[in-house]
């Protein structure tokens, strides 16, 4: 599988991403590194290095192993920020603070979604 080719690079020490349709990606670290697997830091599957997915997974499992390049990391970075964002209790924020966010967003050019929905 020419995809999987990055993983044969791997060591102890690297970044991957653990890429998951239900639970988001997570940047993850390389613990151990064996002939057919790749064992990651506070993850107990073991991951096949040679195919997509763990042992003991399907083909309808949910999650693989992607290469961490700068671009992915940050993709994920962001991600779990706006995952935050989200989940964030907005009534124990202070009302400055709610503002100057605002204002961050107006001048990223976020759409105001404060009044009444537009449309036709």
């Amino acid at each position: 599988m020419a995809t999987a080719t990055w993983k044969e690079g791997l060591k102890a020490g690297d970044k991957v991403i653990v890429s998951s349709r239900h639970r988001g990606d997570a940047i993850a670290d390389v613990e151990r590194v064996t002939r057919h697997h790749v064992i990651l830091a506070g993850d107990p599957r073991k991951w096949k290095r040679h195919e997509y997915g763990w042992v003991g997974s399907d083909a309808y499992a949910d999650g693989r192993l992607e290469q961490a390049t700068t671009a992915a990391i940050e993709k994920v970075r962001a991600a779990q920020r706006c995952a935050r964002l989200f989940g964030a209790r907005w009534g124990v924020v202070p009302a400055e603070l709610i503002a100057l966010i605002c204002d961050l967003l107006d001048e990223a050019g976020s759409p105001d979604r404060s009044g009444p929905a537009k449309g036709g």
